[in-house]
């Protein structure tokens, strides 16, 4: 195995959803495609299964091109601090792209505090990347 993605159900306010993260890639194989077929793999994983939305903390710039957004501050709470600006979600709904609007509340995306739901979806878990 060169990579892993962690799932966790999770809620934002009503809404379930799933938090993604960690994603790892060993050293030797970044910049190689292992972390987009993983990202990719996930985002499938998720949507085969009926999920929404899911949500990470990350950049920007790298999550943008799967569909990632901004959420705007204080619109989604962790439990913990993180820095609002690296706080993203996709909705695999409506597959929401980096240039297309940027504005959650009109997109329908959900707001709240993050909890744990470990009832609802189940585990989501992408195929491993494994060396060719």
């Amino acid at each position: 195995m060169i990579g892993s993605v962690r799932l966790t159900p999770i809620r934002i306010g009503a809404s379930a959803a799933m938090l993604l993260g960690p994603l790892a890639v060993l050293p030797q194989y970044k910049g190689r495609g292992a972390g987009r077929r993983l990202m990719m793999e996930s985002l499938q994983a998720c949507s085969a299964r009926g999920v929404s939305y899911v949500l990470l903390v990350g950049d920007q710039p790298y999550y943008g091109p799967f569909g990632f957004v901004r959420a705007p501050a204080g619109s989604i709470r962790f439990p913990a601090p993180v820095d609002p600006a690296r706080v993203l979600v996709a909705d695999l709904r409506s597959n929401l792209r980096q240039g297309q609007s940027n504005d959650l509340a009109e997109a329908g995306l959900p707001s709240g505090n993050v909890t744990a739901n470990p009832r609802e979806n189940g585990d989501v878990n992408a195929s491993p990347v494994h060396a060719g």
